[in-house]
């Protein structure tokens, strides 16, 4: 992954951008990396969380609570933020 980066930023260096944009849709459609070039960050994309901290949550709690971060994920990646806030905003309570 981070010979690929370097060499798409390579590509955008030498204004080749039609590589550069294959090379970022090949990292985003094999490993999930997702480039955000106005920031000059990258991550790997993925619906799995953690928890943190200490909890009394029941199994039952954790499943509809594993679902929920899931469904906002991919809300999320989906560029659909007011629902993916809401889903936040409902676990939080």
């Amino acid at each position: 992954i981070l010979k690929m980066l370097s060499d798409r930023y390579q590509a955008k260096k030498q204004k080749q951008f039609d590589v550069a944009d294959e090379m970022r849709d090949e990292l985003m459609q094999t490993y999930n990396v997702r480039i955000d070039d106005r920031s000059a960050e990258w991550r790997i994309d993925t619906n799995e969380y953690a928890e943190a901290g200490a909890n009394e949550l029941t199994s039952e709690e954790r499943e509809y609570v594993d679902a929920k971060l899931k469904v906002r994920f991919n809300l999320k990646r989906d560029r659909m933020y007011s629902e993916a806030d809401a889903i936040r905003d409902e676990l939080a309570e």
